[in-house]
């Protein structure tokens, strides 16, 4: 207790399911994480948070789903509506993160950008597996094909989402350094604009809206169609 402790959930949530139900979705999303972060901090000690980061990490994800599929039963007969959801929980100097879907989390530090997170997509899962190669999954009809989201019909808990593990870090979290930037992004912003493009954007600094602000308008001038 001697210095300030630093709390924080950071997350992005690319819906489908057609407009109205994929913004319904996303929003959802969204919700149910944030009101799961603020029942943690206010319930668990800040010691116990710190110590079981990454596991709290993909409570945020449940949370999330739990609150898609509550929603997805306000439309009669059910609702086709998902989304995806990547979300970082910052403890002080260390992350852990949840994620499930094809939206993406980057760390950027001393000019490389380093994925977080891994594509939940059909071709994003043939890359892996040497059947196609990055070129081709890039020019793919199938690239939207998700094979893994939060999908308002079927409850996902804390083994549906993705923690550090998936990237081969076995302690599940990440400790992060002065300088370091982390972008959250959803497939309209990575699949429009280049790594070397993003990095060029945060290096014109600004603060964190300014370079959200610089990254979301030169996505929308490269043709994406995705406006969150």
């Amino acid at each position: 207790q001697s210095r300030p402790q630093h709390l924080g959930f950071y997350c992005v949530a690319d819906g489908m399911g057609g407009h109205e139900l994929g913004e319904r979705a996303s929003q959802l999303a969204v919700l149910g994480s944030l009101q799961a972060f603020r029942e943690i901090t206010q319930d668990v000690a800040f010691d116990q948070l710190h110590y079981r980061l990454p596991e709290f990490a993909l409570t945020m994800g449940r949370a999330a789903s739990e609150l898609v599929c509550s929603g997805g039963q306000e439309f009669p007969g059910g609702a086709r509506m998902g989304t995806t959801l990547t979300g970082v929980l910052v403890v002080n100097d260390e992350l852990a993160v949840t994620h499930v879907g094809d939206s993406r989390g980057l760390l950027v530090r001393e000019g490389k950008i380093t994925p977080i997170t891994l594509d939940h997509s059909l071709v994003a899962s043939l890359v892996r597996a040497g059947q196609m190669t990055e070129e081709e999954a890039a020019v793919s009809d199938e690239r939207n094909v998700l094979v893994r989201c939060i999908d308002a019909r079927v409850l996902l808990d804390e083994s549906g989402f993705d923690g550090l593990w998936a990237m081969g870090i076995e302690s599940g979290r990440i400790r992060v350094e002065v300088d370091d930037v982390l972008l959250l992004l959803s497939d309209g912003v990575w699949g429009v604009l280049s790594d070397q493009e993003l990095l060029a954007m945060v290096r014109e600094g600004g603060g964190p809206q300014a370079i959200s602000d610089r990254i979301v308008a030169n996505a929308l001038a490269s043709g994406s169609d995705d406006n969150s």
